[in-house]
């Protein structure tokens, strides 16, 4: 896998998927819940723009307590969501 340079592409993506387990664990994702949009036991996080967490230094402003999908996701792992992937995958 690449080595995370931190640029906070993957946190803009559009759309993460948050349960009722991850809301537990952080309240403050209920502010940016899609209303209306629960697949089972999913939620949809509007993330357009950039998640709501991301700091100016694209940083997690809730790193520990972040949607098990953003701890599950591993830096470079989707080079289309990864410029620097897309660089070492010679696709930039």
């Amino acid at each position: 896998m690449s080595k995370c340079k931190r640029c906070g592409q993957c946190c803009r993506i559009g759309i993460i998927h948050v349960s009722d387990a991850d809301i537990w664990n952080e309240p403050r994702l209920r502010r940016h819940i899609i209303v209306g949009k629960k697949y089972s036991d999913i939620y949809l996080l509007d993330t357009t723009g950039g998640c709501p967490f991301l700091t100016a230094d694209n940083l997690c402003e809730i790193y520990e307590t972040r949607p098990r999908e953003c701890r599950e996701f591993e830096p470079g792992s989707n080079p289309y969501l990864c410029p620097q992937r897309r660089i070492e995958k010679g696709v930039a």
